[in-house]
């Protein structure tokens, strides 16, 4: 959820600090809640590591200690800061991999809001923007951060989060009722809403897709079939003329295949070329991907191939005498 402590009574800091220990006292002390904390605001600057031959790009958070506990985002270097310490910072993983190593424990790091020493490295994670690749992070105390202004609060539960809702709602109000509370929702929530565009998007274009597919099997049976109906006479002839009927199936079969592998082949690279087009609705799915025009081409080989053995296999079964009186 999100909260802006707005109002007269909330112009300094000091008014705003008493509200936010206030709130996560309450919240954490509310039965079936696991951790609470804030993301006070985040300032995208350059700071500078100890080691490192230029400064680097980062995006600093200011939270409260248990707001990464609260998300559930897990340690996987180091150590969290020690309570109640304000120079001491975390980073993500995007951040260690620009300096090419985990091992960022005990380094300082210096920049405009910062002069701190990172105790360890968490995970990388998504809460606003589920396709979006993780930019480098650090987290500082949000006692330190001059730019509150709105804040996100999370609370992770021990149970159903929708079951805690109206009692977070309720608690919150508790604290202070003039302040409102937006953006309720779970995270699951969020980040799926971030990619809504997205997906309305991309289920219009798998529809369409459908569609030609559905169109295109059908007319490839459709002029197949037709065609090797056109040729009862013809194989009735090269039966009377002692063609077994096995070499009659392999001789069409084979016909429409030539045509229907050339304009596989013709389709193919013509999507390889228009898929480029979708790359920007694409994440962490290639516009080339082999396995997906494996499967189209194959499917429409496979119809292509049953167009062409069923009507031969009915044409060659007929007698000689029939087929030749066929018009």
């Amino acid at each position: 959820m999100r909260i802006t402590p707005a109002g007269p009574q909330y112009s300094s800091w000091p008014p705003k600090q008493v509200y936010i220990e206030e709130l996560l006292r309450r919240l954490e002390a509310m039965p079936g809640v696991a951790a609470a904390g804030i993301d006070a605001g985040t300032l995208t600057t350059t700071v500078r590591p100890s080691g490192a031959n230029e400064s680097l790009p980062a995006a600093i958070r200011a939270v409260s200690p248990d707001y990464l506990r609260a998300l559930g985002v897990p340690l996987v270097r180091g150590m969290w800061p020690t309570e109640g310490s304000l120079f001491s910072v975390v980073t993500n993983e995007a951040f260690a991999r620009q300096m090419a190593s985990f091992d960022m424990a005990g380094r300082h790091v210096g920049g405009s809001i910062l002069n701190d020493t990172i105790t360890g490295v968490v995970a990388n994670f998504k809460i606003s923007q589920l396709d979006a690749e993780p930019f480098p992070e650090i987290y500082m105390p949000y006692e330190r951060f001059p730019y509150i202004r709105s804040m996100r609060v999370a609370v992770r539960t021990s149970g159903a989060a929708a079951a805690f809702a109206p009692g977070v709602r309720r608690l919150i109000s508790g604290v202070d009722p003039t302040q409102p509370v937006y953006e309720f929702q779970t995270l699951e929530q969020a980040l799926a809403d971030s990619i809504a565009p997205r997906r309305f998007n991309l289920f219009l274009l798998g529809a369409f897709a459908g569609t030609a597919l559905v169109l295109a099997l059908i007319g490839i049976y459709g002029v197949i079939a037709y065609s090797v109906s056109q040729r009862t006479r013809e194989i009735g002839i090269r039966l009377a003329l002692g063609a077994r009927r096995g070499e009659i199936v392999g001789m069409v079969v084979r016909q429409g295949m030539v045509f229907a592998v050339a304009g596989i082949a013709a389709g193919v690279a013509a999507a390889l070329g228009l898929t480029r087009m979708m790359e920007s609705l694409l994440y962490e799915v290639k516009p080339d991907d082999p396995w997906t025009f494996a499967v189209v081409a194959g499917t429409l080989g496979v119809t292509a191939l049953l167009a062409s053995w069923v009507p031969a296999l009915r044409a060659a079964l007929v007698d000689p005498l029939r087929a030749l009186r066929y018009e």
